[in-house]
């Protein structure tokens, strides 16, 4: 997610990635779209647990010294849930003429508003609509002097 918003804020900084590549149509996944967490209040719990884990996390990472903190600091970046919402936020309005949210099982048949072409056929595998199941990974870690997990 964060590639493209990459390029155009840190490359491209003056908006030259958009003059220079053209998007019409963009498709992300399901769990993008502005209104999901209305409609998947589960997943909205299991985020919200995932986002007190990172923040978590984070503070520990911060009592350590800067040596002990380097390990650490990309793997934080790579995972920091507020550049995800931003590079998010940045891809649904990249599309010119359409953004569509797509998961496992959406039908894209007789829906050429959605992309340019016309002799193809799309399957989408994954992800599922309801992300639910991506956050059951997560288990909380004991972090020595870290705030006690919920």
């Amino acid at each position: 997610m964060q590639g493209l918003f990459y390029v155009s804020t840190k490359v491209y900084p003056n908006g030259e990635f958009e003059d220079k590549f053209k998007v019409e149509y963009a498709w992300l996944t399901g769990s993008a779209a502005p209104d999901y967490y209305e409609h998947h209040p589960e997943a909205k719990k299991q985020r919200t647990f995932s986002l007190e884990a990172y923040n978590g996390i984070a503070a520990f990472v911060t009592r350590l010294s800067a040596t002990e903190q380097e390990p650490f600091q990309a793997l934080l970046a790579n995972n920091n849930p507020r550049q995800t919402s931003q590079c998010i936020e940045y891809l649904r309005k990249l599309a010119k003429q359409k953004t569509t949210y797509v998961h496992r099982g959406i039908d894209l048949r007789d829906t050429h508003d959605t992309h340019p072409f016309k002799e193809v056929t799309f399957e989408i595998w994954a992800p599922e609509e309801d992300t639910t199941d991506y956050y059951r990974g997560l288990r909380p870690m004991a972090l020595g002097d870290a705030e006690p997990w919920r």
